[in-house]
């Protein structure tokens, strides 16, 4: 990410020197036709000119647009280490205004703060415009990935979209068996976009996301990108962002995969839930954080503070009780 940034500056610094470079000749150019007319208009000649200001020698002249070279290239020189602008700046790309963001389940909000589970957020809280452009980003502690169950099943982080989950809390209840046949019986909700949940049995992250066929066709899809061995027992920023067809995965703000997906995102339910039903992760989840918005990578490298828990207490657990 360094070196992309570096080179970034650098094709920017090029770029701004070019600039300015064009502009300096141009004016030269100009002056030097505004001259000629202006000799060729008063038919004078070099000859006169000599006469009329004998001490003016041809070194003088040099010396003077020697000067005026030497201070462009200063100017140029300081340009490019401190990028000095003059003309207007684009609005678009990574010179834009901040996207807006909202920031929910902060931490101590929660009813139980040690363990806080069936966190829900309604679309009327943060409208999202559409479903195939956004960003998301949540701090994640996770306790502990083992399990003991040989079928599964998902274990949920955080998702956006149906809420069949909420209904399904025991893990006797209908839904929840039999294991391993995929959807709720795998603890996955019916639609998704996206949705982040653990391995069933591995210390790996899955993010789910719904799509859409593109052109003919009714079947929709479940497409699913894996980030293995991700930080365990310590926090960690994760960052989703969405555009059209391509998604990519941030771990503490660095690029760690992306995909293009074969569908387009589905539209589903703008309501997100965050550790529900019958299979939720040992995990924390808090500040969660939406942008109506793809991010740049540029803009999301200072989203990533250190996540302190050395104050607070908490003891995440594996699974619902019934009836919770």
């Amino acid at each position: 990410m360094s070196q992309l940034l570096d080179s970034m500056k650098a094709a920017k610094g090029i770029s701004s020197l070019s600039y300015y470079l064009i502009i300096f000749i141009g004016i030269m150019f100009l002056l030097a036709l505004g001259v000629f007319i202006y000799m060729a208009s008063r038919h004078i000649t070099l000859e006169s000119v000599r006469a009329a200001y004998p001490n003016l020698t041809s070194t003088r002249v040099l010396y003077a647009l020697s000067a005026c070279v030497i201070l462009f290239i200063i100017f140029m020189l300081i340009n490019s280490k401190y990028e000095l602008y003059f003309q207007k700046r684009a609005t678009i790309g990574i010179d834009r205004p901040a996207p807006m963001s909202l920031t929910f389940w902060k931490p101590g909000t929660s009813p139980n703060p040690e363990d806080p589970y069936k966190l829900t957020l309604t679309s009327s809280e943060f409208p999202m415009s559409s479903p195939e452009i956004y960003t998301v980003g949540v701090e994640i502690i996770v306790g502990d990935t083992r399990t003991n169950d040989k079928m599964g099943p998902y274990r949920h982080i955080i998702h956006r979209g149906t809420n069949e989950l909420m209904n399904f809390t025991d893990p006797n209840s209908p839904g929840s068996a039999p294991k391993g046949m995929g959807d709720l019986a795998d603890g996955l909700p019916r639609q998704m976009n996206p949705g982040v949940f653990l391995d069933k049995f591995t210390n790996d992250l899955i993010i789910f996301i719904d799509t859409d066929p593109i052109g003919k066709g009714s079947n929709s899809y479940r497409e699913s990108i894996r980030i293995p061995d991700f930080p365990l027992k310590k926090g960690f920023h994760l960052h989703l962002v969405v555009h059209d067809r391509l998604i990519e995965v941030y771990i503490n703000c660095k690029l760690v995969s992306t995909k293009l997906l074969n569908g387009t995102p589905k539209g589903v339910p703008n309501d997100w839930y965050g550790r529900i039903g019958f299979s939720r992760a040992a995990a924390i989840i808090q500040n969660l954080t939406l942008w109506d918005s793809s991010l740049y990578a540029i803009e999301l490298r200072n989203k990533c503070p250190v996540i302190d828990m050395s104050k607070r207490k908490v003891a995440p657990t594996s699974c619902s009780t019934a009836g919770s």
